[in-house]
């Protein structure tokens, strides 16, 4: 159960791998003062045998100043500390405002954290997933849904006021 999880994840890494970077080009960072970056979906907690590979594909929301979509907006990606990589180091925003992306790992023995890093210009925000390599079989905590109280949430989001800057 445990390999076919991780083997399932990482078959579905590689594939979004293949398709997220068909089009990414590096740019020049852009400045948009008016923007809101939330990081959804990364999961909270990924147990697997130590050694072993884990994928999480996770998305960047980009909305403007009045909460609509802000599409074609060019958001850096990557692991601010701890193991791990993104697979994009840039993606531009779709239509939707959104950018899907994938975190993934070797896990190392014993518990540890990885740090996530979404970014615009001198915006950023983080979103942290622990990560425990041991012997048991694999187990995923996902971020609660909207109202479910019984689990703490894993989606950051970061604004131009609540970092003080209008």
């Amino acid at each position: 159960m445990a390999k076919s999880l991780i083997l399932c994840n990482l078959a579905l890494g590689l594939i979004l791998l293949s398709v997220s970077c068909l089009h990414d080009s590096p740019t020049a960072p852009e400045t948009h003062p008016d923007l809101t970056l939330r990081i959804t979906d990364l999961d909270a907690y990924i147990a697997a045998p130590a050694g072993g590979l884990v994928a999480c594909a996770f998305e960047v929301s980009v909305r403007d100043s009045g909460g609509f979509p802000a599409p074609g907006v060019t958001v850096a990606l990557g692991v601010e500390s701890g193991p791990g990589a993104v697979a994009c180091r840039s993606r531009r925003s779709d239509a939707t405002g959104v950018v899907r992306a994938l975190f993934y790992a070797v896990v190392p023995a014993g518990d540890t954290l990885s740090v996530v890093r979404a970014a615009v210009g001198t915006d950023t925000v983080k979103a942290a997933t622990r990560l425990h390599g041991g012997t048991g079989p694999a187990e995923v905590e996902r971020p609660r849904a909207p109202g479910d109280t019984r689990r703490r949430a894993n989606h950051h989001t970061a604004t131009n006021e609540s970092r003080g800057r209008r």
